[in-house]
């Protein structure tokens, strides 16, 4: 296991989710309901109004049972997942300092790194990448680590992590800049390489807008975007890049 802050997402037919936290949610096809496992008096589904996305879904009030760690957890069927690198992450808001920690059950507990919340009653971001063997029950479990605290999750992103196919190997390196963003996403090539087109992608990778380029410097507006984690395609005569990005 190990701890990835900037992935590239294999953009191809996966296996993969991005799922806001409702009562019954199917994830793609390939789950059954979410599972809470000694959770404190008084969690479960809550109000919309008070989710990550403003979409109308739900997110979930996870409260410490006050004696253990708690989760809920989210169940594959078996034989759905080649043997490969994955990443897990969800939107979490509770009281600073709060330790939550994402994990994934592939035969036994793959543990990710804690996350301490930094700010209190604001939505902060969480993820971790584990290596998962085939054929495996998999579980994806967010897990509330501090003792008599609650915290709300919402907006669960599971999805393969892979490599790119370039030309010659040689990638341009680029400078991403705010991120997370609100509105304009700025993007600057680290060399000569000029930008071709850039594509603003789902976690799935299905292509919400793209825009040519033809210089070494672009500006994406992503105000008109929900909430979420977004995949940023760049191309350029050297091959194509996939860089990850947060809307606020």
């Amino acid at each position: 296991m190990k701890k990835v802050t900037l992935f590239i997402l294999l953009c191809i037919p996966i296996i993969g989710i991005s799922q806001n936290i409702v009562v019954n949610p199917n994830l793609d096809g390939f789950g059954t309901e979410w599972d809470p496992f000694k959770v404190g008096a008084g969690s479960g589904v809550i109000d919309p109004a008070d989710s990550h996305t403003d979409d109308g879904s739900s997110s979930y009030l996870m409260v410490s049972n006050g004696t253990s760690t708690t989760h809920i957890r989210q169940k594959f069927f078996k034989n759905k997942l080649e043997a490969a690198d994955y990443t897990f992450g969800f939107w979490v808001k509770g009281a600073t300092g709060t330790i939550v920690r994402p994990v994934v059950y592939d035969h036994e507990n793959i543990y990710g790194a804690d996350y301490e919340i930094k700010v209190t009653d604001t939505w902060e971001y969480v993820e971790d990448t584990f290596t998962i063997i085939a054929d495996a029950a998999i579980s994806i479990r967010p897990y509330l680590i501090t003792l008599g605290v609650s915290v709300q999750i919402d907006d669960v992103v599971f999805g393969k992590v892979g490599s790119l196919s370039t030309k010659d190997n040689k990638l341009t390196s680029f400078s991403m800049y705010p991120n997370p963003t609100s509105d304009i996403l700025n993007l600057q090539s680290q060399d000569q390489n000029s930008i071709d087109r850039i594509s603003v992608c789902n976690i799935l990778c299905q292509q919400i807008k793209s825009i040519t380029v033809g210089k070494r410097a672009a500006q994406i507006n992503v105000a008109d975007l929900s909430k979420g984690v977004y995949v940023l395609k760049v191309e350029t005569d050297l091959g194509n890049q996939v860089l990850r990005f947060l809307k606020e």
